[in-house]
C-alpha cells in the first residue's frame, strides 16, 4: 500500500476522527519525526499536551496499513499514569494495557501480540529474569515496535541512583533493531539532564531532532513564603482550609489543593496536623498519599479529587506528575528539600485547563533567604570587630584599617566614600560574581553520571536533604531570593534553568495560520498576576491563618530499669509481632509487607516499648498506652476496641487470635500489685513505721520519760496534793 504523504492538515483529521482534539505545531512536529525514523526530544510544558503526542505516528502507521501489527512502548515512571493513559486510548478505540506487578504473568504476555499500546515502568521492562526478554528475541514482535517512548524522561537521570534500571534502558538498543526511535518527553529537561539520559539512552546523535517549547508557565503565580511556625506543626498550611464560619453544605468548599512533602511520615504528619484545625465531620477531605498505600487507595484517591469529594491531598513525588488534574487551583512545596526541576512538575499539577490560573508556593527555611544570612554575618562580624579590637587595646594597635585591609583593592579610579568604596562599583563587581557563579552553578550536572560519581565517592550520609538543593546563586537559591536586583521576578530562575539564556520561540502562529493572533492553546498566556514580587499585596491577603494553639508539653514516657525478660514478657512480645504481621498485611498489603517488611506498620522498637512498659505495669489505661508510644489517643481506643472484639470472638475458638492474646498477656503483666507493708526499724514489727505514734518501743520510751520526771511543788514549800 503506498505510503501517505503527510501534512499538518491530514495529520489534524486524523486525530480530530481518533480523539476528538486539534493537534498542536509540537505534536504534528513530533509525529513527523518519528514516522521519520528519528530519535526525538520533545520539551514541553506541564499541560502541553506531550502526552497526545505519544500516539500519532501509530496513528499515521495505522492510517497507511490498516492491517499492520505495528504497536508502541511507553515507558512511565508511575503505574497510576499507565491506567490513566489506557482509559484514553480506550476511548479512541486503541487497545492498550498497562502492566505492573498485579497483571505481570504468562496470561498477560500470552495476549501481548492484541495490543497496539504497552505501557510499562522500567522495573518490568528491564528486568533480566522476567518476560521482556523472551519477546526481543521474537523477529515478529521486535519489527512491530514504531517506537519507545520514555514519558517523565528526567526520571532516568533524576532518579537513576535508587531506580537501577533506568540507568539499563538504553541496553534496549542492543536487544531490539536499532532504527527503532526513541522518543524523550518531559518539561524539565536543563542542559545537564539531557545531556546525562542522550549518554544513558545511546541517542543517535546524527538523527535526533529537538522539537522544544518554553517551559515556563506564567499562568502558575509564584509565591515564596518563609515558614513562620514550628516545622512540626504545619500551621503554616492553615490558610488551605476553610474559615470558622464554613457550613458544609452551605459555604463554598475551598479550592483543590495539593502540598508536597518528602516523605511519607511526613505526609501523615501534616494531615494530621491539619485535622486538628477541623471539624471531625470533615477530616476526610483531606487525606495522605504515599508509595506505602495501596494501589487501589491511590486511585481511588486520585479520583476522588479530580470530582471534589476531596479538598486536598498531602503526597509524596509519588502522586501528581503527569497525571490530568484539571481541578487543583493551588501547589504547596514543604520546605526546600527537592531541586527546582522537580518542584516545577509538582507546580505543574496546577492550571491544567485552558484559562485557568494556579498559585505554586513554596514554603522555605528562613536560613536560606538573603536577610537571614545577612543577619548572621552582620553578627558575626560583630563579634569579630569586638574580638579584634579587645586585641587592638591589648598590643596597642591602631584601631582604624585602611580599605585595602579589609580585603577591598581600590583602584587609584575608584573615588573613597566614607565606608571605603564607591556603591555602585561594588554592586557592579557582586553582580558579576553572580553571574560567573550562576553560569556555573546552573549548567553543572548536579544529576546523572558526575553526581553519581560524588555521591559514591563521599561515602557519608547528609544530614539534611535541602542543604545540598540550595546551593548558592543556583536556580533554587534564586527562586527563593528573586527579589535580588539582578532578577527581580521568580519566573526568571524557571525560565534560565529550563529554557537556558534564550528561550525557544512561541509557534503559536504556525500552529493556526487561519488566525492573525495564532492558536490560542499554544500562544504564551498573558496574566495580570505574575508572583508576589509584581503583585505583593494580592498574595499576602491568601495567608490569613489563626494563632496556633498553645499545646502543653507532652508528660514524659516511663524510665523503664534492665530486667531480665519473663516468660509472660516473651509471650507478649510474640503475641505483638504475631498482631502486628497480620495488620500490617490488612492495612499496607501482602506485597509491600514481602518488600518492607512488618515494620512498616509498626516499628520494633514500638513493640519493645509496650512490652517493656507491660512488665512494669505502666500500660493498664488508654491514657497510658497513648502517653507511652507518642500514639494518637483515638487511635488507641480504635486499636483496644478491635482488639477486645477479636477477644470476644475467639472466647470460643480453640485457637485465640493475635489480637486476644495480647489483651491476655498485657492483663497478666499488670495485675494490681499489693503494697509491701512497711516495717518499724526501732521493734522490727511490720506494719509500722518508727515515727509512728503507735510503735512500742516509741510507746515505752515516753512513758519511761515521764515517770523520770520529779514530782511538781505547790510553791509553798511543802508536798502538793498530788503528791501526797
Amino acid at each position: 500500500m503506498p505510503k501517505i504523504i503527510w501534512t499538518e492538515d491530514n495529520i489534524r483529521e486524523l486525530v480530530s476522527k481518533r480523539f476528538g482534539k486539534r493537534a498542536c505545531w509540537f505534536q504534528i512536529k513530533v509525529a513527523l519525526a518519528l514516522h521519520a525514523g528519528n530519535d526525538v526530544v520533545g520539551k514541553a510544558p506541564t499541560g502541553m499536551g506531550k502526552t497526545l503526542s505519544f500516539f500519532l505516528a501509530l496513528l499515521m502507521a495505522l492510517a497507511e496499513d490498516p492491517a499492520s501489527s505495528a504497536r508502541i512502548f511507553i515507558v512511565t515512571p508511575l503505574n497510576l499514569l499507565g491506567k490513566q493513559t489506557v482509559e484514553m486510548l480506550e476511548a479512541a478505540d486503541l487497545k492498550a494495557i498497562a502492566i505492573s506487578a498485579e497483571n505481570n504473568d504468562d496470561s498477560t504476555f500470552e495476549n501481548i501480540f492484541a495490543y497496539r499500546v504497552i505501557v510499562v515502568n522500567p522495573e518490568i521492562l528491564m528486568d533480566s529474569n522476567g518476560r521482556f526478554p523472551k519477546l526481543w528475541k521474537n523477529a515478529e514482535f521486535a519489527r512491530s515496535i514504531l517506537h519507545f517512548v520514555l514519558d517523565e524522561a528526567h526520571c532516568i537521570s533524576m532518579w537513576g541512583d535508587f531506580r537501577k534500571e533506568y540507568l539499563n534502558i538504553g541496553n534496549l538498543r542492543f536487544l531490539i533493531p536499532e532504527t527503532i526511535p526513541f522518543y524523550v518527553a518531559s518539561a524539565t529537561l536543563p542542559a545537564p539532564v539531557l545531556q546525562d539520559i542522550t549518554d544513558i539512552l545511546r541517542l543517535r546523535r546524527d538523527k535526533i531532532d529537538h522539537i522544544e517549547l518554553s517551559c515556563d508557565r506564567p499562568d502558575i503565580h509564584l509565591v515564596v513564603r518563609p515558614i513562620k511556625y514550628r516545622i512540626n506543626t504545619y500551621h503554616d498550611l492553615a490558610f488551605l482550609l476553610p474559615g470558622k464560619d464554613y457550613i458544609h453544605g452551605v459555604s463554598a468548599p475551598p479550592e483543590p489543593f495539593l502540598v508536597f512533602v518528602d516523605s511519607t511520615k511526613a505526609t501523615e504528619h501534616a494531615v494530621h496536623a491539619l485535622h486538628k484545625l477541623m471539624a471531625p465531620e470533615l477530616r476526610d477531605k483531606i487525606r495522605w498519599f504515599h508509595a506505602g498505600m495501596s494501589p487501589t487507595y491511590r486511585e481511588e484517591e486520585a479520583e476522588k479529587l479530580k470530582t471534589g469529594e476531596t479538598w486536598g491531598i498531602c503526597a509524596t513525588s509519588s502522586f501528581g506528575m503527569g497525571m490530568d488534574l484539571p481541578a487543583v487551583k493551588k501547589c504547596v512545596q514543604w520546605r526546600p528539600t527537592c531541586d527546582i526541576c522537580e518542584m516545577w512538575q509538582r507546580f505543574g499539577r496546577v492550571a491544567r485547563t485552558p484559562g485557568m490560573e494556579g498559585v505554586g508556593i513554596l514554603f522555605a527555611d528562613k536560613q536560606y533567604f538573603d536577610e537571614t544570612r545577612a543577619a548572621k554575618k552582620a553578627n558575626a562580624d560583630a563579634r569579630e570587630s569586638r574580638k579584634r579590637k579587645a586585641q587592638e587595646d591589648d598590643t596597642h594597635r591602631p584601631s582604624k584599617r585602611s580599605a585595602t585591609d579589609a580585603g577591598v583593592i581600590v583602584n587609584s579610579s575608584q573615588q573613597v566614600t566614607a565606608e571605603g568604596i564607591e556603591l555602585p562599583e561594588i554592586e557592579n563587581a557582586v553582580v558579576a560574581e553572580r553571574d560567573l557563579q550562576r553560569r556555573l552553578t546552573y549548567h553543572k550536572r548536579t544529576y546523572g553520571k558526575d553526581s553519581r560519581q560524588t555521591k559514591k565517592s563521599k561515602g557519608k550520609k547528609k544530614a539534611d536533604a535541602a542543604e545540598d538543593k540550595v546551593e548558592l546563586y543556583g536556580p533554587l537559591d534564586d527562586f527563593i531570593n528573586a527579589r535580588r536586583p539582578e532578577i527581580g521576578c521568580r519566573h526568571v530562575p524557571i525560565s534560565r534553568h529550563l529554557d537556558g539564556n534564550i528561550p525557544p520561540p512561541s509557534h503559536h502562529l504556525d500552529c493556526d495560520k487561519s488566525s492573525p493572533t495564532g492558536c490560542a492553546r499554544c500562544a504564551p498566556h498573558k496574566s495580570t498576576l505574575c508572583c508576589d514580587i509584581h503583585n505583593p499585596t494580592h498574595f499576602d491577603s491568601l495567608f490569613h491563618s489563626p494563632m496556633p494553639p498553645k499545646t502543653a508539653r507532652a508528660p514524659n514516657r516511663t524510665t523503664v530499669p534492665t530486667y531480665e525478660p519473663t516468660s509472660r514478657d516473651k509471650g507478649l512480645k510474640s503475641a505483638l509481632n504475631q498482631w502486628r504481621h497480620e495488620q500490617a498485611i490488612a492495612v499496607v498489603g501482602q506485597l509491600n509487607v514481602r518488600k518492607y517488611g512488618d515494620g512498616l506498620f509498626m516499628s520494633e522498637e514500638t513493640v519493645q516499648r509496650l512490652v517493656d512498659c507491660a512488665h512494669v505495669g505502666k500500660i493498664t489505661t488508654n491514657d497510658q498506652i497513648a502517653k507511652e508510644t507518642r500514639w494518637r489517643r483515638d487511635w488507641v481506643d480504635l486499636c483496644v476496641a478491635a482488639a477486645a472484639a477479636a477477644t470476644t470472638t475467639a472466647a470460643a475458638a480453640t485457637h485465640p487470635t493475635a489480637g486476644s492474646l495480647v489483651l491476655g498477656t498485657v492483663a497478666a503483666n499488670t495485675l494490681p500489685k499489693t503494697r509491701k507493708k512497711p516495717t518499724c526499724s526501732a521493734c522490727f514489727t511490720p506494719g509500722h513505721i518508727k515515727s509512728s505514734a503507735s510503735c512500742p518501743v516509741k510507746v515505752a520510751a515516753k512513758l519511761a520519760a515521764q515517770a523520770a520526771q520529779p514530782p511538781k511543788s505547790s510553791g509553798k514549800g511543802g508536798p502538793s496534793v498530788k503528791a501526797l
